[in-house]
């Protein structure tokens, strides 16, 4: 027993520092592994709950997981106070706090926080007993929500925090909003933010706006010039803000090597300022992510021409009619991009958004990923008789009335990804789930032949029966390594049976992939399990984009 323990125990020395990085990165969105590691020994424990805590909420869905976080976090306040504030400690759930957990945090999000003070509230400050009818309690819970909100903000910006990541998403909650410029030791926690989020989520007009941007112009000067990673999102469609915009994007300015730029249309009344300002970051802008409601094509094929070394666009927007864009759109240049996710609603109004994307897909040489949707498929199989598209990955949204397996889509799709010869993912995603397969074995058949040889991972969100996953493993040249079925509805032991025979064809079959969990016999599960997992997924992960996403927030961030 003591050898093992001292095995372990050299794992984790300091001599082997190198090794230990690349074991903790693998790590570190392992959470089920990393819970375990906590249970190991004390300097496991020492060495991966600041792992667990660079952000306790990222991985928490349900709301009894971020009590317990928030619990925590309340232990981890000066006690005394506690209990000057007639806060019952000892009655709530979580142990006493072993370590300062609120120093290991690197990635800090407000509203994540919030939301967690709120229910935590609501559960142990408020009585049953209707309490809150009663005008003095609600009064006195008031006062308690004020001053908690204080010293959890005297927690995190006063107590020794450093933080990496800053995502600050306003709501309509106008009592909650936390001044962070107010904590004498601020700018200290803020000195080293390489990813900044700034969002506002309001529906009841301007009543936030003002608060909101004072207190982000007196943030302005603690954070570095050296942000890489810029997020900024949200601001009311009906307002327009002016003086809150030209502050943004005399904050973009400043930066001096922005890496991501992911916004919104808060430069709307200020183009040519904003543009200027993204201009500076020509050399260094990789990532750039844009949602308009309604969108100039002449205006983002400016953008676009100011950022010839971009190497992931997204693009959510709908064109409206403006004057000739050919000129900036001949003169931009893609040849480093190899990610495009185009959402354009397509108008025939402009059609400078179609010569965009045509443009876009002739020059990007080293396009790897695109996300569209089928309105596009013409274009793309007009661009396909011109270049040939090295695709590896491709995401199809399919809008049309018409089922995905009409005569008329099927042979549209067919003809397109017939010429993918390097498709690696495939996903086929329906907007509205109408999508069935009746009564198209031949065509089916057909579309099932056309797929490239080196097909690995296939993902469809419409119902798709044992008939037809049979004739896709018969008849495709591919070898699956992974198929997600997100529409799959089957209960009887023949439907897992597909999958086993399919496996014992293929042994790179290493992954299915469902949204839940159906009763097949233990046998079968057993033996489908000796081949390959069978794990279940939500039905938005589709959604997922096939490349890394620099800013990535937590399922609270954004909800009120």
């Amino acid at each position: 027993m003591s050898g093992s323990k001292a095995n372990l125990n050299t794992i984790l020395d300091q001599s082997y520092r190198e090794c230990h990085d690349i074991i903790l990165n693998s790590l570190k969105n392992d959470l089920q592994t990393l819970y375990s590691c906590i249970r190991v020994s004390r300097s496991f424990c020492r060495t991966f709950i600041p792992i667990l805590w660079m952000n306790p909420f990222k991985f928490v869905k349900d709301e009894d997981r971020l009590v317990q976080i928030f619990n925590t976090l309340i232990h981890c306040l000066d006690q005394t106070w506690l209990v000057r504030q007639s806060i019952e400690i000892e009655q709530l759930l979580t142990p006493k706090a072993y370590f300062k957990y609120h120093t290991f945090i690197k990635e800090f999000e407000l509203n994540t926080l919030q939301k967690a003070m709120r229910i935590w509230i609501s559960i142990h400050l408020s009585n049953r007993n209707d309490l809150f009818r009663m005008s003095s309690e609600r009064s006195r819970v008031s006062k308690l929500v004020f001053m908690i909100n204080k010293c959890i903000g005297d927690l995190f910006f006063n107590k020794g925090g450093q933080y990496d990541s800053l995502n600050l998403f306003y709501n309509d909650f106008l009592s909650a909003i936390l001044d962070i410029s107010e904590f004498k030791n601020h700018k200290e926690s803020l000195a080293n933010v390489k990813k900044l989020s700034l969002g506002l989520f309001n529906s009841n007009g301007m009543e936030l706006i003002t608060p909101i941007a004072e207190n982000f112009l007196k943030l302005q000067t603690a954070f570095s010039p050296n942000i890489q990673h810029l997020q900024i999102l949200s601001i009311n469609n009906s307002i327009r803000p002016n003086e809150f915009s030209r502050n943004l994007i005399d904050f973009i300015h400043t930066q001096r090597h922005l890496k991501s730029l992911l916004i919104h249309d808060f430069w709307k009344d200020e183009f040519e300022p904003f543009l200027k300002a993204l201009r500076k970051h020509a050399k260094s802008l990789t990532f750039f992510k844009l949602e308009c409601p309604i969108l100039f094509t002449t205006h983002l094929s400016s953008m676009l021409r100011s950022l010839p070394n971009l190497i992931t666009l997204e693009l959510k927007f709908t064109p409206i009619p403006d004057g000739d864009a050919s000129r900036e759109i001949s003169a931009a240049s893609f040849s480093n991009l190899e990610h495009l996710n185009y959402d354009c609603c397509l108008s025939y109004h402009s059609t400078n958004h179609i010569t965009l994307f045509k443009k876009i897909l002739l020059s990007a040489n080293h396009l790897k990923s695109l996300r569209v949707d089928d309105t596009y498929c013409l274009f793309i199989k007009e661009i396909q008789g011109q270049c040939f598209l090295n695709l590896t990955h491709f995401h199809l949204i399919l809008h049309r009335s018409c089922a995905i397996m009409d005569s008329m889509s099927l042979v549209d799709l067919m003809e397109l990804l017939r010429n993918l010869h390097q498709l690696i993912h495939l996903k086929l995603n329906t907007v509205l789930n109408r999508y069935r397969l009746l009564n198209r074995i031949e065509s089916f058949k057909r579309f099932s032949q056309v797929l490239a040889c080196s097909l690995k991972i296939l993902e469809v969100n419409f119902p798709v029966s044992d008939e037809y996953l049979e004739v896709l493993f018969n008849e495709s040249k591919f070898n699956l390594h992974c198929i997600k079925l997100y529409c799959y509805e089957r209960t009887q032991d023949i439907s897992l049976r597909v999958f086993i025979d399919y496996a014992k064809r293929n042994e790179r079959f290493k992954e299915l992939g469902i949204t839940k969990e159906f009763k097949f016999s233990k046998e079968l599960i057993e033996e489908a399990r000796n081949r390959f997992n069978i794990l279940i997924h939500t039905n938005s992960e589709i959604n997922s984009p096939f490349y890394d996403v620099p800013i990535k927030d937590s399922y609270w961030c954004n909800r009120r």
